[in-house]
């Protein structure tokens, strides 16, 4: 079996500064990264995304700045959705980002809690949460290109 590339990304632990790191590019080596939990990828930026816990049972009582738990990376993503070392200039952008919000906390697990519910599509309902969702999505990227 061909060994995984190693990446280049930006790893932030709980509360400590964000350091660079090198990770192997497959799933098994992402969760063990993050304290062997499952992931989710969230863009943060064109190219670039977190990558974080994707639940916070058992990590409650790690909030880690830039409203998440547990420890995280950043990492870069082609426009084909395949993982990438970041440029020396990503990283460096990656930590602006950090140092802007990592003040932010996470939401409580009960309002975690309180936020989940059913959707059915096409409803009025739906249709709210889907634009501010893109809302979101698009205030979180004129923030990174504003750093």
């Amino acid at each position: 079996m061909k060994k995984p590339k190693k990446l280049v990304i930006l790893m932030v632990p709980v509360g400590g500064e964000p350091c660079r790191a090198a990770v192997d590019d497959h799933c098994e080596a992402w969760q063990k990264a993050i304290g062997d939990r499952y992931f989710q990828m969230v863009e943060v930026g064109t190219g670039v995304c977190i990558v974080c816990a994707e639940d916070y049972h058992g990590i409650e009582d790690r909030p880690n700045g830039c409203g998440l738990y547990g420890p995280y990376f950043f990492v870069k993503v082609d426009v084909n959705g395949n993982s990438r070392s970041l440029t020396e200039r990503q990283l460096e952008k990656c930590r602006r980002y950090w140092e802007a919000r990592r003040h932010e906390a996470p939401p409580t697990p009960d309002e975690i809690d309180a936020s989940c519910r059913v959707l059915a599509l096409g409803s009025e309902e739906y249709e709210q949460y889907r634009l501010a969702r893109r809302r979101e999505a698009e205030a979180l990227r004129r923030f990174w290109d504003s750093i």
